[in-house]
């Protein structure tokens, strides 16, 4: 029994692939041929198996949305001079960290705006009686007439009992709302698709409930590093957003690793500035010169991301980091640089590494710098190799630690160079 088990088959360009996460785990592969899908699938299932909330409150977004306009609309639109509370409250609301907290603001609004509209006859309040008479209906789909009072009765009402499968959702983490949540995440069918930690299933057809994480408790995609510094951009890819959220996180106490030195592999350090109004990301070159880390060499990037999720403390022993073609954007030295890197991290602190790699300098740096650091068995490779029989689609063979594979599915690039290079026919 391996720590994390996948079995995929039929997902995309994947037949079938199973894979176990139990260190530094390197597939290799043609493009298209789905280590981007088996990624992205690693990623949205770890991270919301541990944020489980966020799957419920998608579940329930549309039933309580209208009624969280409705309490903002309550916090704006009455006259300033009767609002004093409301606006505290709207602060409450905004500032609350989960649902739960909102739901039970949401009601104080609503118990606070039935108050003033009901309590006076000032004419700038009178005007809105019918207006909200009007809202909370269409919000509660209600033909007939009702009087305001109760209008907010049934809309409180409403909010408690969303509030209680809230509640019992979370304790419960039901199966069906992960599954069609993961299935919306991805773009396709999940049902031949089967993940367990430590042998319990936490994705495949007799879940009911999802287990609470242990081996993996936290986890990063870095598909590209080009995108780092580009907080605020409206960047439509939400792992993106999610990575550039984890780089501007606060730490109390910078967290430093002996072991580990990138500073000196980038002559400097990245650091996220929280003296300016909006923090940004910096990379202060040892000359003392600093530049925004956005505009600074991609390789920069590559290394600043690592060095700056380690001192913050994100990355520890429970830690998943995903990384496709980390080699994409390094001069050749730097690949084994970031190769020796990883490993380190590994050894050191723990983490597990899922990589998606192109390179014969990487493959081999991973393999014989683990082997130095007598690590190798927690080093595993995969190569995706095109199904005889289904073009297009391509199984995933499992080499333990033999890359000769890898670099015999490389060595057809040279076949290539001969046959266009050459003027033979």
């Amino acid at each position: 029994m391996k720590d994390i088990e996948i079995s995929i088959k039929g997902l995309r360009a994947v037949n079938e692939a199973d894979i176990a996460l139990n260190g530094i785990t390197v597939i290799s592969g043609v493009n298209s041929s789905g280590k981007s899908t088996i990624s992205r699938l690693l990623y949205y299932t770890f991270k919301y198996a541990n944020e489980f909330e966020k799957v419920v409150n998608a579940h329930f977004s549309n039933q309580i949305e209208a009624l969280s306009d409705l309490a903002y609309r309550i916090v704006v639109e009455l006259p300033q001079e009767d609002n004093e509370d409301l606006k505290n409250l709207h602060r409450l609301f905004k500032s609350n960290n989960t649902w739960l907290q909102r739901y039970d603001t949401m009601v104080a609004i609503f118990q606070k705006g039935k108050e003033i509209l009901l309590s006076t006859d000032n004419q700038n309040i009178l005007q809105y009686r019918q207006r909200y008479i009007q809202i909370i209906k269409n919000i509660l789909d209600i033909k007939e007439d009702i009087e305001l009072g109760k209008l907010f009765d049934k809309a409180i009402d409403l909010i408690q009992q969303i509030s209680q499968k809230v509640e019992t959702a979370n304790e419960e983490r039901k199966y069906n709302y992960f599954i069609k949540y993961l299935e919306e995440k991805i773009g396709d069918s999940l049902n031949n698709i089967k993940i367990t930690e430590y042998g319990l299933p936490l994705l495949g057809e007799k879940v009911k409930n999802v287990p609470v994480m242990e081996y993996i408790q936290r986890v990063a995609y870095i598909d590209t590093p080009v995108i780092v510094g580009m907080r605020n951009a409206h960047i439509p890819v939400d792992y993106w957003d999610d990575l550039e959220e984890l780089l501007q996180r606060p730490a109390k106490k910078k967290i430093l690793h002996n072991n580990i030195n990138i500073s000196e592999q980038i002559r400097g350090e990245a650091l996220c500035d929280d003296d300016s109004l909006i923090s940004s990301l910096k990379y202060r070159r040892n000359d003392g010169k600093v530049f925004n880390l956005f505009e600074s060499a991609t390789g920069i990037k590559s290394f600043s991301i690592l060095q700056i999720l380690l001192e913050n403390g994100f990355i520890d022993k429970n830690t998943l980091l995903i990384i496709d073609e980390p080699e994409a954007h390094l001069h050749p030295q730097w690949i084994v640089e970031y190769a020796r890197i990883i490993v380190l991290i590994h050894k050191h602190i723990g983490t597990k590494f899922f990589i998606a790699s192109h390179s014969t300098d990487f493959v081999s740096a991973i393999k014989y710098i683990a082997t130095k650091e007598e690590c190798l068995s927690s080093l595993s490779y995969y190569l995706s190799e095109e199904d005889a029989e289904k073009p297009f689609s391509y199984n995933y063979r499992s080499l333990g630690q033999d890359i000769e594979p890898i670099f015999e599915s490389f060595n057809k690039s040279f076949d290539l160079i001969d046959k266009y290079g050459t003027d033979n026919d």
